[in-house]
């Protein structure tokens, strides 16, 4: 029967009609499972925080959160234990290796210390020093606002300066 010359047009595309049908589904699958692959990764890299830009948020926390508690106390903590929490911000008083922020008081100054991914003082790149140190009182004596402004910046070049290094 297939080979039945006198077949109208009207029964030649019903008989190729089901090969097209299938082959538009598959190409339709395809395509879909390309943009689903494409929205997956696109939605995991957005979450990947380098472990810097971590650090340089966690120490910006951690020193909003020792000038809260200066302020509510009348004297700086004695360890990072003490800060208090704010709501709706991240509280962690670790880099973005997972270790501790090292600090220390130097009179009014607090420095903030982090040896970088390889833990190590010094180092260039990801392994460089992450150092913060900011001014915990104004110059009439009152408790800085925990927005001041960084004294020496996180994200400075210059990070290895041994003034700045933990003792």
């Amino acid at each position: 029967m297939d080979d039945n010359p006198y077949v109208s047009p009207e029964q030649a595309e019903g008989r190729h009609s089901h090969g097209r049908w299938k082959r538009a589904t598959w190409i339709s699958i395809i395509v879909g499972i390309v943009c689903v692959a494409i929205a997956v990764t696109c939605l995991t890299l957005v979450d990947i925080i380098p472990p810097r830009s971590t650090t340089a948020g966690n120490m910006h926390m951690t020193k909003r959160r020792i000038l809260r508690f200066a302020a509510t106390h009348g004297s700086l903590p004695t360890s990072l234990e003490q800060l208090p929490c704010i709501e709706g911000y991240v509280n962690e008083t670790t880099d973005g290796w997972g270790r501790p922020i090292l600090w220390r008081i130097d009179g009014d100054d607090v420095i903030l210390t982090s040896y970088g991914r390889d833990g190590v003082p010094g180092g260039t790149g990801e392994d460089a020093d992450m150092v913060g140190a900011f001014r915990t009182k104004t110059g009439d004596g009152e408790w800085a606002d925990e927005l001041c402004e960084w004294r020496h910046n996180p994200f400075d070049a210059d990070n290895n300066s041994p003034s700045l290094r933990p003792r």
